[in-house]
């Protein structure tokens, strides 16, 4: 299953599960950490993709840019600007300006609604007048779309839909801020499905039961729990890395954070309790999301194992932190399994930006 997300070049602007078709190559933009990183994938002869470019501007370089910080989002990293776009498009040789890139944060809205068994044609015309029952806006003020999940087992009467929706305003400000640049939005995804689509194509043919899938950035994290291969539930936390960092690092008393993941690594380590402190928000957050989920879902088995990516899921600390709160087994894995690297691509710079890549991969690997 390929779930998508907002396609701007199409009169609907949400476009859910499409079949693949091929393409000669396609982006993944990811800036919703604290890197822009952009993943280029073509289709190899045998089928499988091969990444064949992968460029990541770090914050810092950003930050050092006097026309950074211009025109934010309510819901991005600050640092997200024509100028950082422009930086990394300097940077760059990619083989096509065509990206797809993800939002993420409050401006997105999911909502999983059951409904009585119906054909699309008839949920289509439902939920022309249903939609403002499920989110707080009028729906002339949202861009949004739906798709029929499929896991209701038995139940011949009922189904399970899934309904994304986001704000037209802050769709329109990212839009208007990439047309400064020489980069061409091809499809607008959402934070959670590109980290879904990302997980499904790593485990092809694999299921352990419920999990749960955990992306953290630099502002906001995304959770979804999946159940029978699909999103069971999704909410997005808006705590990140950058609140959690900064939190430690003035219980610390430190004026500043080393930028190495293995120096951050020995910082926590030295304070493993003012870290656990630091993260209490964002596991207890994570801890309410799931027990709001199993109340809401007593039929289905409880998780057994988060997977972690995005900033701070390297941690130690954090991953005991989550152990031990959650009773549920945290697991690294890895986006790039199903993916061959070409000759160029630097093994080093993969290796330290593997647990950062999954929302930029998971991007590139739309390719409808």
């Amino acid at each position: 299953m390929n779930i998508s997300g907002f396609e701007i070049t199409m009169p609907n602007l949400l476009k859910f599960m499409r079949s693949p078709q091929r393409r000669e190559c396609t982006v993944g933009l990811d800036f919703n950490h604290a890197r822009v990183i952009a993943v280029e994938l073509q289709k190899a002869s045998g089928g499988r993709p091969v990444l064949t470019k992968l460029i990541s501007e770090p914050l810092k370089a950003v930050e050092s840019n006097p026309e950074a910080g211009a025109e934010p989002l309510s819901w991005a990293p600050a640092f997200l600007s024509t100028a950082s776009l422009e930086s990394l498009t300097a940077k760059s040789r990619l083989s096509t300006p065509k990206v797809n890139i993800a939002i993420s944060g409050p401006v997105v809205l999911t909502r999983f609604i059951p409904f009585p068994k119906m054909t699309l044609k008839e949920l289509k015309a439902t939920m022309q007048f249903e939609i403002e029952k499920y989110i707080p806006f009028e729906s002339n003020d949202v861009i949004s779309d739906f798709h029929i999940l499929g896991g209701d087992g038995q139940d011949k009467k009922n189904m399970k839909v899934i309904l994304v929706a986001a704000k037209k305003t802050e769709i329109s400000s990212l839009i208007n801020l990439f047309r400064k640049t020489r980069i061409q939005i091809r499809v607008i995804d959402i934070h959670a499905f590109a980290c879904f689509n990302a997980f499904n194509h790593a485990h092809q043919n694999s299921s352990k039961g419920p999990s749960v899938l955990l992306d953290i950035s630099s502002e906001t994290c995304s959770l979804m729990v999946i159940t029978d291969t699909e999103p069971a539930f999704i909410r997005e936390i808006s705590l990140g890395s950058l609140d959690i960092l900064e939190t430690f690092k003035k219980k610390c008393g430190l004026a500043d954070l080393p930028q190495k993941d293995a120096d951050i690594q020995n910082a926590v380590s030295s304070h493993a309790g003012l870290f656990k402190e630091a993260a209490e928000p964002l596991v207890s957050q994570i801890r309410l999301s799931l027990n709001y989920f199993s109340h809401n879902n007593p039929k289905i088995d409880n998780p057994k194992v988060i997977y972690l990516s995005g900033e701070l899921c390297t941690l130690k600390e954090f991953q005991s932190d989550l152990l031990k709160v959650l009773e549920i087994q945290p697991e690294l894995w890895d986006c790039l399994k199903n993916i061959d690297l070409a000759n160029d691509i630097s093994k080093d710079e993969i290796a330290n930006l593997r647990h950062l890549l999954p929302i930029s991969v998971g991007l590139a690997l739309r390719t409808e």
